[in-house]
């Protein structure tokens, strides 16, 4: 307790977990293999060819990022309560906590994999139209 009855906070934890961004963490490999081909924006849907401006720019605009970045918040609020189950019962002995598990793994699994076709799809269909 502080002065007068205030509780100090300074060596509290944060409020919210805050992540490192995955290109942070991954930075050398996406550096080594892109998600997309350096000059092709990575908006499935305009899948276009530019000339960046900077070397780690992935969007060909602004409107494409914004686009791309819904559609990632979109998924990602589906993937996370799965990846939370997953780890919850991770190392779960059998019941219910190891079937939350499994099941929020094979969810996990099943949408990374169909959401990666469907982009794949539609930007080899853009593409195709962009002439790429």
């Amino acid at each position: 307790m502080g002065m007068q009855g205030q509780v100090l906070c300074a060596n509290a934890p944060a409020a919210h977990f805050d992540a490192e961004p995955f290109h942070v963490i991954a930075e050398p490999e996406l550096a080594a293999q892109p998600l997309v081909a350096v000059g092709v924006c990575l908006d499935p849907f305009c899948s276009a060819k530019f000339v960046p401006s900077r070397p780690w720019q992935r969007y060909c605009s602004a409107a494409c990022r914004k686009r791309d970045e819904a559609e990632f918040r979109r998924i990602g609020q589906k993937a996370a309560p799965a990846l939370l189950a997953w780890q919850m019962g991770r190392y779960a002995r059998p019941g219910p906590l190891a079937d939350l598990s499994r099941v929020g793994r094979n969810y996990y699994s099943r949408l990374a994999a169909d959401w990666l076709r469907d982009r794949r799809a539609r930007s080899n269909q853009q593409g195709a139209q962009n002439g790429c």
